[in-house]
């Protein structure tokens, strides 16, 4: 008995490895990296393959009579390996249906069908192999169901799609024909030529995928001559104070300011929206978010957020730099991004959001649901991201056609996570810990885009690139002490997130950008700069015609004259577009702001930014010739816009709202 337990326990363990070991063969083989492990990772692997293989065990000895132990370790670990699949596909396919049915019992009763079509599946692939090779049906049931979820994932992003149904189709047949050959055939031989067999099916489609992109026409100019690559990186929910906090008194602040070298630092940049879409839409297109249509859906019920995409009539960044002459890329981390929901994929030539750890497979999908091995990431980090990066820059090599890169990194975004091998941040010392976990979360941050120029310099790129580092939005904590309009579901006031105020907190952001080769020295900006005035900026330094909107380049400050004759400035900017509760709408100078309800859901507020930075004390009632002033001035502001006309929301599948749901978008 003791002899039987030590097999079934050390064939779990092996398929747990298997499991684990086929996963991230897989990734690399589509997205080009390894994924770092983590020890829950591993054990969750081990625990889960030891206590099938167990089960599996015990019910073959009382269904046999003791007879099972002759069963081989490798039987052992094929059949646990199939089975680790089991709460996979339970899993996918009752989230989906609950989700699209709107009845729990839809889900499960459809679920729990699946996965007796699954052991059906097994089944025959048993009675094709006619019992000549008891290893092989379920390892072939178990790779197959791997095979076709990396795909899904990595490849083809959807199940749904006509080319990812094709794909699963072929699998199967692959499978039956794998299932005939290994009648009569040893077992190892069968292990491995079965694995070598899906891999290689994996790896022709991660081959085809990673195709070079279709080549346009370029000027006979030389590298020499040819514009500067652009690369954007947008730190997700970075709010400007931390940011300079931390720039200013860490480590990895200072040494992320060295490695930048002669940049100019924006000191008053402002977001136009305290959420992603509309913000990454106005620096995508230049446009308010009236104008580009990428928001919420006014329509959206409450705990959803239905999403609006970019509307088809605005031209992007992308596809001006594209037409241009540019390979365009983006890497994306954050879900609520979606190509398919958003549209913002316009323009690139090679658009990637990196799946995150929560969904990896077999076994997290369930473990996550169940809140056991919690704490990993919703996201990817960027370490991830900048190991993509360098494989991308690897397989573009020195062309004569420059680059702009979209790097979109989520560490300050919520869920926060903690972060070794950091700096002692003196600093920081005594701050509440959901603040210390932004702050550490924001070192980590340009730690890792330090280390991406690093990779540009590896690449012989970083000389002629244009660095532009910034944030879509801002994020407010309890310890911030402002008032909130927006309430959560208890009454009490939203003091922590973003998406529902248009305070400073929420709406001034980093702003730094390098020029090819950089300035002098460091320069810093007190002008007032908005998320629009980035396109015009860019478009100014690479010689293209700017966007015919309200907009104000930079581009002036970003040479060695400026401080003689000071570019065109802004005397205010506006912004809006809250995700959540009432309407709103800001009017902001160097020194003032006012917040308007239009829909008069609350009076409204006038904060003097002089002297109260923080925009605790309310003015508006001791000011109300001024507040009349810029209530004008905003309204004229507001009704110049060239407002879209609107679209429709496009449907959120299951596995997208989950990650929208964990990122705290949808409850």
């Amino acid at each position: 008995m003791l002899a039987w337990i030590a097999c079934c326990v050390a064939g779990g363990l092996a398929a747990g490895l298997v499991a684990l070991g086929l996963l991230e063969a897989l990734n690399l083989l589509t997205v080009e990296y390894w994924d770092p492990l983590t020890a829950s990772y591993v054990w969750a692997y081990l625990v889960a393959g030891a206590l099938v293989a167990l089960t599996i065990g015990t019910l073959g000895i009382r269904a046999r009579g003791g007879t099972a132990a002759r069963a081989s370790l490798l039987r052992i670990s094929a059949v646990t390996l199939a089975v680790l699949y089991a709460p996979l596909v339970y899993d996918r396919v009752y989230d989906s249906l609950r989700y699209r049915s709107g009845s729990t019992l839809v889900g499960i009763a459809a679920a729990s069908a699946v996965v007796g079509v699954y052991a059906l599946w097994v089944a025959v692939l048993r009675r094709v192999a006619r019992g000549g090779a008891v290893v092989a049906p379920p390892l072939i049931a178990a790779l197959t169901v791997a095979v076709a979820i990396v795909l899904d994932r990595n490849v083809f992003g959807s199940t749904f799609k006509p080319v990812a149904i094709a794909s699963n189709t072929a699998l199967v047949l692959v499978a039956l024909a794998a299932a005939t050959a290994t009648r009569a055939t040893r077992p190892v031989r069968i292990a491995t030529a079965v694995g070598l067999l899906f891999i290689g099916l994996v790896g022709g489609v991660a081959l085809a995928k990673r195709s070079p992109p279709p080549q346009l026409p370029v000027s006979s100019a030389g590298p020499a001559n040819r514009k500067p690559d652009v690369v954007l990186v947008v730190i997700d929910a970075l709010r400007a104070d931390v940011f300079d906090a931390v720039v200013r008194d860490t480590e990895e602040g200072r040494a992320f300011r060295r490695a930048l070298g002669g940049a100019v630092w924006f000191k008053q940049a402002i977001a136009v929206a305290p959420w992603t879409l509309p913000a990454i839409g106005s620096i995508m297109t230049g446009r308010y978010p009236a104008e580009h249509g990428m928001d919420r859906d006014p329509a959206s019920p409450s705990g959803l957020l239905w999403l609006l995409p970019l509307a088809d009539s605005v031209p992007t960044l992308a596809e001006r730099l594209q037409r241009a002459g540019y390979v365009t890329e983006a890497i994306g981390t954050n879900h609520i991004l979606n190509a398919r929901l958003t549209r913002i994929d316009r323009g690139f030539m090679r658009y990637e959001i990196l799946q995150d750890d929560v969904w990896r497979f077999p076994v997290f999908s369930l473990t996550d649901s169940l809140g056991l091995f919690s704490g990993e990431s919703a996201y990817k980090d960027a370490g991830s991201v900048r190991r993509r990066l360098r494989g991308r820059l690897k397989d573009l090599g020195h062309s004569e056609r420059p680059l702009f890169m979209w790097i979109h990194l989520m560490e300050t975004h919520a869920p926060l996570q903690p972060h070794d091998g950091l700096s002692r941040d003196s600093a920081g010392v005594g701050l509440a810990e959901l603040d210390h976990l932004y702050r550490d979360a924001a070192r980590y941050a340009l730690v890792e885009v330090t280390r991406m120029v690093e990779v540009l310099k590896e690449q012989g790129r970083w000389s002629n690139t244009l660095l532009v580092v910034t944030s879509d939005h801002g994020e407010m904590f309890p310890s911030d002490g402002q008032h909130a309009s927006v309430l959560y579901p208890d009454g009490t006031p939203r003091a922590y997130g973003h998406g529902h105020a248009l305070y400073d907190t929420l709406l001034r952001i980093p702003l730094v950008i390098r020029p090819p080769g950089g300035l002098p020295a460091d320069r810093d900006v007190m002008a007032l700069a908005n998320q629009v005035d980035l396109h015009a900026t860019l478009c100014g330094l690479l010689g293209l015609e700017p966007p015919h909107t309200d907009s104000v380049s930079l581009a002036g400050w970003l040479t060695t004259g400026v401080a003689v004759d000071p570019p065109p400035q802004r005397a205010a900017t506006i912004a809006g577009a809250p995700a959540y509760g009432p309407d709103q709408h800001m009017l902001r100078t160097t020194g003032e702001k006012l917040i308007q309800y239009p829909g008069g859901e609350h009076p409204p507020e006038f904060y003097n930014l002089d002297s109260d930075p923080g925009e605790k004390r309310n003015i508006a009632e001791k000011q109300a010739d001024r507040v009349a002033q810029s209530m004008s001035q905003l309204s004229e502001r507001w009704s110049a816009l060239s407002v879209h006309s609107g679209s429709r929301h496009e449907p959120v599948d299951s596995a997208t709202r989950e990650r929208l749901r964990a990122l705290g978008y949808t409850q």
